[in-house]
C-alpha cells in the first residue's frame, strides 16, 4: 500500500554545511560562507533566520525518509511536520516538491498540513491493530482525504478497507435485526431496522468495491446476494426510499 509516487522521500536533501558547524561558526564569530546550500536552493548566510528555518524544514524531511525505513517514526515526522510554517522569503523556483533532483524545502514548507496528515495516516496504517476499527479506518482515511494528493499510503485502499469494515459490520446488524426475539416484539421496527442496515452494506460495498475489488471476499458476495434476494421478495416497496435515506447520511 505504500505509494511510491512521493518523490519527497526518496529525494536527496543535503546541506552543504551541516547546521552545527553553522551554528558554531555563528557563535564563535567564525564567518560562513555567502550562501548555504540546503535542499534544492542556496540561502544567504546574512540572513540568520531565513536559513535556520531552511535547516528546520531539511530536519522534517530526513525524519520522513528515516520513517520510510522505520514506520514507528512516522508520527515524529508529522510532529516536525506541524511545525513548519511558509518561508517569509520565498525562494524562486517552482512549486513542485523537487527541483533538479533536490528537495525543495519551500514547497515542503507550503505543503506541511498535507504531509503532516499524510505521515499520521501512515502511522495509523503501520499499527496493524487500526485495520481491524472501523473508527480508526475512518480516521486514517480522513487524515489521507487532508493529505492529498501528498499520499503516503495508497488512500484509495485505506479508504476500501474503511467502506469494507462499515459493510461487514451492516450485515452483522441485518443478521440482528432480524433475530427471533425482535421480530416477534417488533415486527415493523425490526424490518426498518434490517432495511437500514442492508442499505449501509449496499453502499458501502459499491464504495469498496470502487476503490478495490480485491477487498470484496466470497462471504460477502454471498452476503449481498442473500439480502438483495429478500429485500426483492419482501421489501421491494419501502427499500428505495430507506437506501435513498442512508445515502444521504453515510459517513465517508
Amino acid at each position: 500500500m505504500l505509494n511510491t509516487q512521493q518523490l519527497m522521500l526518496t529525494t536527496s536533501c543535503t546541506a552543504s554545511v551541516s547546521e552545527n558547524d553553522f551554528e558554531y561558526n555563528i557563535a564563535n564569530g567564525i564567518a560562513n560562507d555567502n550562501y548555504v546550500i540546503v535542499g534544492a536552493h542556496g540561502f544567504p548566510t546574512d540572513n540568520v533566520d531565513g536559513v535556520r528555518a531552511a535547516y528546520h524544514i531539511r530536519t522534517a524531511v530526513l525524519a520522513a525518509q528515516d520513517a520510510l525505513k522505520h514506520p514507528d517514526q512516522w508520527n515524529d515526522a508529522a510532529d516536525l511536520f506541524d511545525t513548519l510554517v511558509p518561508m517569509t522569503n520565498p525562494v524562486p523556483g517552482e512549486d513542485t516538491m523537487t527541483i533538479n533532483k533536490c528537495v525543495n524545502l519551500s514547497a515542503v514548507a507550503d505543503n506541511a498540513p498535507k504531509l503532516a496528515a499524510a505521515s499520521r495516516a501512515a502511522a495509523m496504517y503501520y499499527n496493524v491493530s487500526n485495520h481491524s476499527s472501523i473508527d480508526a479506518m475512518h480516521q486514517m482515511a480522513t487524515h489521507a482525504r487532508v493529505a492529498h494528493p501528498f499520499h503516503i499510503i495508497d488512500a484509495g485502499k485505506i479508504n476500501a478497507r474503511y467502506h469494507a469494515l462499515r459493510c461487514e459490520a451492516a450485515f452483522d446488524d441485518a443478521a440482528a435485526a432480524l433475530a427471533d426475539d425482535k421480530v416477534e416484539s417488533d415486527p415493523h421496527g425490526a424490518a426498518a431496522a434490517y432495511q437500514t442496515a442492508i442499505a449501509t452494506a449496499e453502499i458501502a460495498y459499491n464504495l469498496m468495491y470502487g476503490l478495490d475489488k480485491g477487498m470484496v471476499t466470497p462471504e460477502l458476495k454471498q452476503l449481498r446476494a442473500t439480502a438483495g434476494d429478500r429485500i426483492t421478495h419482501t421489501y421491494s416497496a419501502t427499500y428505495p426510499s430507506i437506501l435513498k435515506q442512508v445515502g444521504t447520511s453515510y459517513q465517508m
